[in-house]
Order: structure tokens, then C-alpha cells, then sequence
């Protein structure tokens, strides 16, 4: 069951989100749709016990493509816009608790994520402040 519903404007290509996640008890399960523009979406296994732990994969969501990507409870997600003016929905399983959240560098190399190439990113102060991985506690 779904109890929030959320709409996220980004302006300008090469906006990265992320990566985010919740710790327990407010680790939230996200479907994510885009419904103007594109994204590609990131998640990260962050399951210790998971045969897949630390395994990542990505997909192009569109307003085109039609995607929608079912996040579970225990993976970083983020993002990167591919076009302007992207509208993307989220319906999140559990509560926003800022105390529970963490944000992961995307560019935390131990991660080996494979992001686009772009001359420019826009990251928010917060995705720009993120620490790496092994820097925090994760439940």
C-alpha cells in the first residue's frame, strides 16, 4: 500500500538525484514513472544477506518508453535527467523520516555506477554533500 504520492520538476539535463534510501523501521519500497522527459534511474542493492549486495541497475524511464520501475525496501536510488523539463512520479510505501534517510555519493566509486557523460551536473546541496558508502551507517 502506497501512502504518499509525490511529483518532482527538474528543469535541466544532467540533474542528478541521489542515491537515497531509509533505514528501518522507515525503509520505503518507490515506483517510480516519468511523465514528461526521460531519466535514468539507478538502484543499489544494499541488502548485506542479498546474493546481489552492492549489485546495481539502471533503466531508461520515459514519457515514450511508458517504464515504470518498482524500487524494493532495502536499495539506494537516484537519478539523472536526459531531457529538460522532466516530470517524474514517486509512490513511496512509508513516511519521509529525515533522521532515517541517507544519501550516498553518486559518484562513490566503489559503487561503479556508470552515469552518462555530460560537460555539467546540478546536484542539490545535499546530493552535492553526500558521503561515500563505507562513510555511513547503513541498516
Amino acid at each position: 500500500i502506497f501512502v504518499q504520492d509525490s511529483i518532482s520538476f527538474i528543469k535541466k539535463i544532467a540533474t542528478v538525484k541521489g542515491l537515497h534510501l531509509q533505514n528501518p523501521p522507515f525503509a520505503q519500497a518507490k515506483l517510480v514513472t516519468v511523465l514528461i522527459g526521460e531519466i535514468i534511474d539507478y538502484i543499489v542493492d544494499l541488502r548485506p544477506s542479498s546474493k546481489t549486495y552492492l549489485h546495481y541497475g539502471k533503466v531508461t524511464i520515459s514519457e515514450e518508453n511508458k517504464n515504470t520501475l518498482f524500487i524494493p525496501r532495502g536499495f539506494a536510488h537516484g537519478y539523472i535527467t536526459t531531457k529538460e523539463n522532466t516530470i517524474i512520479s514517486y509512490k513511496v510505501d512509508n513516511q519521509y523520516s529525515p533522521e532515517h534517510e541517507r544519501t550516498i555519493n553518486w559518484q562513490d566509486g566503489t559503487l561503479g555506477l556508470d552515469w552518462p557523460k555530460y560537460n555539467q551536473y546540478f546536484l542539490s546541496d545535499k546530493d552535492k554533500n553526500a558521503k561515500k558508502l563505507k562513510e555511513l551507517e547503513i541498516d
